[in-house]
């Protein structure tokens, strides 16, 4: 039987505290390892699922935002419609546009500024401006390029009331489909984006409103 103190039993002795610690070292390692695995997996993991919210929440707000632009579009639309009715036997007198573009600007909530213009660029209303401003003639402009679509300008501050809108503009079309002018009208940015305040952004959450440009209007 060999001495305790013998070098045999010593180095036998050594060897097993060297492999003992490696594979203390190897089982933290494996151990610290699966934890860092796990927690990214979790972190990855909602991750996506803030993502998929974000992008749920962001769809939501946009189809919000699309049917408000709609019944703005539906208005303008009513109100060219009736000025065609009004204008098969002449020029439609003052009066009688401004009733139109009342009636159609108190359907839609935050739609002010209902004009209407001829083909030469003129407003109809009694009370309209002498000129168009930048946005309106714009809106106006992009009208009659493309009379089958609603036309949108960058956005335009509101004469009456602090903020911002988006100037929008339809054609009106005579009886040989030829663009006989325009309906414009501003709706308020606020009006656009009253949905953000309902959303659910959580605690630090925030949702803008841009134009085509991703100049900020909300």
């Amino acid at each position: 039987m060999k001495s305790p103190d013998s070098p045999y039993v010593h180095a036998s002795l050594m060897r097993f505290r060297r492999h003992l610690a490696l594979g203390v070292a190897l089982l933290v390692l494996l151990v610290a390892g699966g934890t860092t695995l796990a927690l990214w997996e979790s972190h990855q993991a909602q991750a996506a699922e803030a993502r998929m919210a974000a992008a749920n929440v962001a769809q939501t707000l946009a189809v919000n935002v699309a049917a408000r632009l709609k019944l703005a579009d539906n208005a303008l639309q009513a109100a060219a419609l009736h000025w065609q009715a009004r204008a098969t036997g002449g020029a439609v007198p003052a009066p009688e546009v401004d009733a139109i573009a009342h009636a159609q600007q108190a359907v839609v909530p935050g739609l002010s500024q209902l004009l209407l213009i001829d083909a030469d660029g003129r407003v109809l209303n009694s009370a309209g401006p002498a000129t168009l401003p930048a946005p309106a003639r714009d809106a106006f402009d992009g009208a009659r390029r493309t009379p089958a679509r609603l036309a949108v300008s960058e956005i335009a501050r509101q004469p009456d009331a602090p903020g911002w809108g988006l100037m929008l503009a339809r054609a009106r079309l005579d009886a040989d489909g030829q663009v006989a002018g325009a309906v414009l009208g501003l709706l308020a940015a606020e009006q656009l984006a009253a949905d953000f305040r309902h959303a659910d952004l959580g605690l630090e959450g925030a949702a803008a409103l841009r134009t085509r440009s991703l100049t900020l209007l909300a």
